[in-house]
């Protein structure tokens, strides 16, 4: 794997034999503060792109004490870039320490569902060839993650049209559930002790929103699980009583990692969630010319997903700011050039 470190844009992108993953920076207005990310596209990201594909995102949010390295980290290891390539779409994942997923009654800075559909998102449909519509977009992730997920699904069904929990944490309730620790693994942090916030959140208790919907949904537990087994068994007795289909297996594993062949039935679950085509029309930022050497002057037009002019500007190969504040562009030579954007300043 070759790893070139973009200081200008403050972005690493990393290129392997399965996938490309780019990790950057981005500066957020709703949190105050920058944001780590990674994202990975697969190795003929950009021949595809040239060729006029779009293609799906999955969302993944990682666990509590975890970051935005945590798929692709040896060790835990569901190794997302090795299997990006075989399933054709887009995996972007961001960081949020352990602020739990949500829009936090007591602290004004803590406002990730918000940030996810308000900011991330946003940014990842205008970087990349995406198809952006809820049937495309997918949202998954791990323990703290798991909870992330059906609770932004259930919070914004316009924007997600599937989501999966991996062992997640489900039933947020006072007093606490058996199996949890007495620091609620931190919601008090980012909930207080009003019952009435915990009930707000709870994937349980609001789960029925999603009955008319149409949301894909899926979940997993192990069976040794020793915080939140139970709840996963109740949270599918319950889409089962209210007739909302969904994906439901138990692994033979604890609560902590993801096993490669769980994390594989993930994927082969958006893998069928995802419809891979559009009726929407899009505009969006031209691939770097095949032919583009470094230190050559190229003009780039960017464009938003949704058609708004963003900027334009000349590169020598080195990175030029365009016309949209703290939006940068560089252009890499070799088998790999590639249009890298980050709104980083």
């Amino acid at each position: 794997m070759i790893a070139r470190t973009l200081c200008f844009l403050l972005a690493v992108t990393s290129l392997s034999f399965s996938g490309i993953i780019t990790k950057a920076q981005y500066r957020s207005t709703l949190l105050g503060r920058r944001i780590n990310y990674s994202v990975v596209v697969p190795d003929d990201y950009s021949d595809a792109v040239s060729d006029g594909k779009r293609y799906p995102v999955l969302y993944l949010l990682h666990p509590k004490t975890g970051k935005h390295t945590i798929y692709y980290s040896a060790g835990y290891s569901p190794d997302v870039d090795s299997i990006v390539d075989s399933v054709g779409y887009i995996f972007a994942i961001p960081n949020c320490g352990d602020n739990w997923w949500l829009d936090s009654p007591v602290n004004a800075n803590s406002a990730y569902s918000s940030f996810l559909v308000d900011e991330f998102k946003p940014l990842i449909d205008s970087l990349y060839a995406t198809l952006p519509d809820r049937q495309n977009t997918g949202i998954a992730g791990h323990s703290m993650g798991g909870f992330g997920a059906m609770h932004n699904a259930i919070e914004h069904p316009e924007t997600y049209g599937s989501a999966f929990s991996m062992k997640g944490a489900l039933d947020p309730r006072l007093p606490l559930n058996e199996g949890w620790r007495e620091d609620a693994f931190g919601f008090y942090d980012v909930l207080g002790t009003d019952t009435t916030e915990w009930d707000r959140v709870n994937v349980l208790k609001n789960i029925y929103t999603l009955r008319d919907k149409g949301t894909k949904l899926g979940h997993f537990t192990g069976t040794r699980d020793q915080f939140f087994h139970s709840e996963n068994q109740r949270f599918d007795s319950i889409l089962t009583s209210l007739s909302i289909p969904h994906v439901y297996w138990e692994a033979n594993d604890n609560h902590f990692n993801i096993d490669r062949e769980s994390f594989i039935r993930v994927i082969e679950f958006f893998d069928t969630a995802f419809v891979y085509t559009s009726s929407e029309t899009f505009a969006y930022y031209p691939p770097v010319p095949p032919n583009t050497r470094q230190h050559e002057k190229s003009h780039v037009s960017v464009f938003s997903i949704h058609g708004r002019y963003t900027g334009s500007g000349s590169s020598d190969g080195t990175g030029v700011s365009l016309l949209a504040p703290g939006i940068y562009v560089e252009l890499s030579s070799g088998n790999k050039t590639r249009l890298l954007l980050n709104p980083a300043k």
